[in-house]
């Protein structure tokens, strides 16, 4: 069950409240096992378990349902909520259709600015395809990602603090990635998939000759 604000200590009160996150987030698990408390915890909707201390000298309760110390490493927080966020998995293409990216994005309309303000990837002629609402953006993403695996093709691009290389980019044409990615959708059951690019017609045009 959620946890109450009379069994934290001043401690994890004051960073729950600079991390906004809500009791109401937080598992009780304290003397349960971690793997039950983990399952229960889902069930239950919480993202942060509080439970057995970490091996740190500050001892702390608080983890992620993934059995990272929050307190010892905040970052995992971040994880944490992208995991759970609301937003849009995506399918974008650049490169005349040759390159194909899938990503998450709680801002869906400047995602493609975005993208091709930055040249992410060295590309520079992004477009946004189509797009599905979710709720779990995080692990749906990775699930999206996995369609592709095997194509996977990454490219270096310069950013303001330095070279990086695009982890989310695959060699794939964009019509049967678009047909496998409505697919996903569909076999997902998560929502409607929506389309962006204004060639939505030759998209389907194309999918019901092929495919």
């Amino acid at each position: 069950m959620p946890v109450t604000e009379e069994i934290l200590t001043k401690e994890e009160i004051r960073f729950l409240k600079s991390h906004g996150i809500e009791f109401s987030d937080i598992y009780d698990g304290r003397g349960l096992r971690t793997g039950f408390s983990k399952i229960k915890a889902g069930e239950e909707g919480c993202d942060v378990i509080l439970g057995n201390r970490c091996t740190s000298p500050s001892r702390h309760r608080l983890k992620s349902r993934g059995g990272h110390c929050i307190q010892c490493k905040p970052a995992s927080l971040a994880f944490v909520k992208r995991e759970n966020m609301e937003g849009h998995v995506y399918l974008a293409s650049a490169s005349k259709g040759k390159i194909i990216k899938v990503g998450f994005t709680n801002s869906i309309f400047g995602r493609e600015v975005s993208l091709n303000k930055q040249s992410y990837g060295c590309k520079k002629d992004w477009e946004i395809l189509c797009s599905v609402v979710v709720k779990n953006g995080g692990q749906l993403e990775r699930s999206a990602l996995a369609l592709f695996s095997a194509h996977a093709k990454s490219f270096l691009y310069e950013k303001v603090d330095g070279s990086h290389f695009s982890n989310e980019t695959f060699e794939y044409d964009e019509v049967k990635a678009a047909y496998k990615f409505a697919k996903w959708v569909e076999a997902r059951q998560i929502s409607a998939l929506i389309w962006h690019s204004t060639r939505k017609e030759w998209f389907v045009t194309k999918i019901l000759s092929e495919f």
